[in-house]
């Protein structure tokens, strides 16, 4: 029975690890808890959600809610809401009395809770703290009438918050990295420590004050959103006045001069409760109350547990931290499209590891404000990355717009795990997102009116299927140095059509990633002088006006593209998907051939030059044999240009 059991929760690890929120700071999945009931008896569980709403669920996902006599029970659908079915836990198989695991109040009912916050994190752009310079964020500690005094060395949240060793990892040293040395936070503690220990506010309520109410487990606690709001805002306004007069004078403590203390992070004694949500780690602001330090408004603030902060520290606090600079969560809120991860791993925002990882580029520039703009890609051609973890933000991300919508675009940025702080990401290479700037954030997501802002491609992903996000990377390494309309994935827009994308070629070298990347093509194509530089593609037909000079050799290149279909397309080259045009060009007039590579295509073994010895188009110089694996010459049409033939007859071939 036991070996059963550890069987199905090893199982049930590795589903989490598929799921969003895993290691979240603000979505938490799978909390361990233990819960003691009436008769004393221990239930052990798990929690898991966000600061909006979050639940207690067993190892097989069946939702465990507190009834009126302080029991546990397995959760029933109540309409939008939940409530208590007839059967304690462990009384019963729940499947055998048609309970469904996995039950949860409705998305509009969560939109409410959500709403309810009036989270201005969450409402576009705004921001409550500079973006650059220096923030000086004051950290609080609290404990509840019924609790014991912190233990904790001082030295344990100085080191989390402040060091600057190089490869701590520091909530200031975080900053620094990910906004290429534009942002300081600096924090300071209060009360003061005693010797090298936390000291702490003493609330006058117990910890049961600031948790549902339940008839029977706990009559003191909050019965609806508004006295919960209530107490929160008044446990952090007690908080602020108890040790305001200790903040030094001279700590400039409002450096944009907005009128409101940048941050203010709450430490709480304890671990994450459930069922609650004072006591789960949030960004909110302090809207309903005036509270001063030195004549500046407690406005923005962040709140940590203690025990969380153990486990997984500086992760928490950058998440927190980010959202009071300006940035929206990355993660799906709304059930049931929770299991589409739009970024995973590879954003802060969604699924935050510790050591943190870095926020994406496009997060960076939008809502750090540390690239001051990315750099848009008009003209086809070779690009070339260095890593979003370096020292400057110079290169580390390009827009490609699409030309198949207006609202949609694409960013490429190149990982390495070559710093503490990305040594958590799933992989190395270029990562490729898709941006729509109709919304802000990925939070609201319901996959009919709102969907993503930030999105990153994966394979095996589409608007309904998450696929592997931890294999979004394209590098040789990972075996994918392709995203045009014939791979997997391919760049779909939202609505699910093709957005034009077209990159291949993805090399790294010398710590630097290079693509090449092609627009949109005609089907034909005339070049004139002017064009000798650079990367040129048709679907159909290149053409060259005379005395096209294509010195030196490696300036210019054509290609023709599969994923466009042309009316008028030359005869198919042994199934040849993408090819090469050379072209040659002579004193007094020009040629063109066609040559494809055995690596694009079985039947080809290798392509030699040979000397025109025997007189036709070319009169000196040489032309372009593709041999086959017969070792005959292959002469299907426009493949070569074959000796001996006229100009008109070799053009006629060119053009079948």
């Amino acid at each position: 029975m036991k070996s059963k059991y550890v069987h199905k929760w090893l199982c049930l690890i590795l589903l989490w690890l598929l799921i969003p929120g895993v290691s979240n700071a603000a979505f938490l999945s799978n909390i361990p808890q233990t819960v003691t009931l009436p008769d004393n008896s221990v239930i052990h569980c798990f929690a898991t959600g966000d600061e909006f709403f979050n639940w207690l669920h067993d190892a097989n996902g069946y939702t465990l809610i507190f009834g009126s006599d302080g029991f546990l029970y397995y959760a029933i659908q109540d309409g939008a809401m939940v409530k208590p079915s007839t059967f304690r836990v462990n009384s019963v198989s729940p499947e055998t009395k048609g309970i469904h695991p996995w039950t949860l109040i409705s998305q509009e009912a969560y939109q409410q809770k959500r709403n309810a916050y009036a989270d201005t994190a969450d409402s576009g752009h705004s921001t409550d703290a500079p973006h650059t310079g220096t923030i000086n964020n004051l950290v609080v500690y609290i404990r509840f009438s019924d609790q014991t005094e912190f233990t904790d060395l001082s030295s344990f949240y100085d080191n989390m918050f402040n060091s600057v060793v190089t490869n701590a990892n520091s909530m200031r040293n975080y900053f620094v990295e990910a906004s290429y040395n534009q942002l300081t936070i600096s924090s300071t503690f209060y009360p003061a420590a005693f010797g090298s220990t936390v000291v702490s506010y003493l609330d006058g309520h117990p910890r049961d004050y600031y948790r549902p109410y339940n008839a029977t487990s706990n009559p003191s606690g909050y019965q609806n959103d508004a006295e919960q709001h209530a107490r929160e805002h008044n446990l952090l306004k007690d908080a602020v006045n108890y040790i305001s007069a200790a903040v030094p004078p001279d700590l400039i403590i409002d450096a944009d001069n907005d009128g409101k203390v940048d941050n203010v992070c709450f430490v709480i004694r304890g671990a994450e409760d459930t069922w609650n949500q004072i006591l789960w780690p949030h960004k909110w602001d302090l809207n309903t109350l005036v509270v001063n330090i030195q004549g500046k408004r407690v406005w923005a603030y962040n709140v940590q547990m203690q025990t969380r902060l153990q486990n997984n520290g500086t992760g928490d606090l950058a998440h927190e931290m980010f959202h009071t600079i300006g940035a929206p969560d990355l993660y799906h809120y709304n059930n049931p499209w929770k299991v589409l991860q739009p970024v995973g791993r590879w954003d802060l925002m969604e699924n935050n590891w510790n050591p943190p990882q870095h926020m994406s580029a496009y997060m960076k520039a939008t809502y750090g404000l540390w690239i001051s703009s990315i750099p848009i890609l008009y003209s086809s051609g070779y690009y070339t990355l260095n890593p979003l973890n370096s020292n400057s933000s110079s290169q580390v991300c390009y827009r490609i717009n699409s030309l198949n919508s207006f609202n949609e675009f694409f960013v490429v940025e190149y990982r390495r795990k070559t710093s503490v702080f990305e040594t958590n990401i799933p992989g190395e290479g270029l990562i490729v997102y898709r941006i729509n700037t109709n919304f802000v954030g990925n939070a609201g997501y319901n996959n009919t009116t709102i969907f993503d802002e930030v999105y990153a491609y994966r394979p095996g992903g589409s608007t309904t299927v998450n696929g592997f996000i931890d294999s979004a990377n394209y590098s040789q390494l990972a075996g994918r140095t392709a995203i045009d309309c014939s791979t997997n994935p391919t760049g779909y827009l939202t609505s699910g059509a093709d957005g034009g994308l077209n990159i291949s070629e993805i090399t790294e070298a010398n710590g630097q990633l290079t693509f090449l990347v092609l627009f949109n093509v005609p089907a034909n194509l005339v070049l004139n002088q002017p064009n000798t530089m650079g990367v040129h593609a048709a679907s159909n037909e290149v053409g060259l006006q005379d005395g096209f000079n294509t010195t030196p050799s490696n300036s210019f290149r054509a290609m023709i593209d599969e994923c466009l279909t042309p009316v008028n397309a030359p005869s198919p080259i042994l199934a040849v998907n993408l090819f090469e045009v050379q072209v040659l060009t002579k004193s007094d007039h020009w040629i063109s051939s066609y040559t494809i590579s055995s690596s694009s295509n079985p039947d080809i073994n290798s392509i030699v030059n040979k000397p025109d010895d025997k007189g036709g188009f070319l009169t000196d110089g040489e032309y372009k044999y593709i041999i086959s694996k017969e070792g005959s010459e292959i002469e299907k049409g426009g493949l070569l240009i074959k000796p001996g033939k006229s100009e008109i007859e070799n053009q006629k071939l060119w053009k079948k």
